[in-house]
C-alpha cells in the first residue's frame, strides 16, 4: 500500500521562510507507527517566486532529514520530474536533491494532443523521451508515476498503449 505524503513543492516557500507546517509533524508521527510504505513524491518547482529549483531541492532534503532525525525507516523517497518543464529558469534535473535522499526516480507526463494552439500530436516515446535521458543518468529504479493525454488530434488509447 502507498500513500502520498505532502509535496515539497508546498513546503518550498514555508521552509525558504523558516516556517514549519504542523501538518508534517502529524505526518511523521503516522509514518512512524505505520506499517504501509510510504511513496513521498516532488516535482521540479516551475514559479521562481517559491518554488525555484534549489529551493525545492533544499526543501526536499529537509523532509528527508525529518524523518530519518525521527527514525521513520518506512517511507520511500521519490523524485519525479514533468516530462517538459516550461517555467523560465527550470530544467528537468534542477530540483534533484541528491542520490543520498532518493530512492526511485519518475517522469509525470501530461500530454495534450492538438488541444492546445502551441501542441501536435506526438507519439508516447517523443513525449517522454527528453525526460528519460535526463534523468538516466541518476543510476535510480525509474518508472513513470503519471500520466494522461487528449483525445483531440489522435487515437488516445492507442496512445497510452
Amino acid at each position: 500500500m502507498f500513500m502520498k505524503l505532502m509535496n515539497a513543492l508546498a513546503v518550498a516557500g514555508l521552509f525558504v521562510t523558516g516556517s514549519y507546517p504542523k501538518c508534517l509533524s502529524e505526518e511523521f508521527l503516522y509514518c512512524s507507527k505505520s506499517n504501509v510504505e510510504v511513496q513521498y513524491t516532488d516535482n521540479t518547482g516551475k514559479i521562481v517566486i517559491n518554488n525555484a529549483e534549489e529551493k525545492v531541492a533544499a526543501a526536499f532534503r529537509y523532509l528527508v532529514e525529518k524523518f530519518r532525525a525521527g527514525n521513520v525507516t518506512n517511507v520511500k523517497r521519490v523524485w519525479t520530474t514533468n516530462n517538459s518543464n516550461s517555467g523560465e529558469g527550470t530544467t528537468l534535473t534542477g530540483s534533484y536533491p541528491g542520490d543520498n535522499f532518493i530512492d526511485y526516480i519518475s517522469i509525470d507526463g501530461y500530454y495534450f494532443g492538438t488541444a492546445q494552439s502551441w501542441s501536435s500530436w506526438n507519439s508516447f516515446e517523443e513525449v517522454f523521451r527528453d525526460a528519460y535521458d535526463a534523468i538516466s543518468k541518476f543510476q535510480k529504479p525509474m518508472f513513470i508515476a503519471k500520466f494522461s493525454s487528449s483525445e483531440l488530434g489522435g487515437n488516445k488509447a492507442e496512445w497510452i498503449s
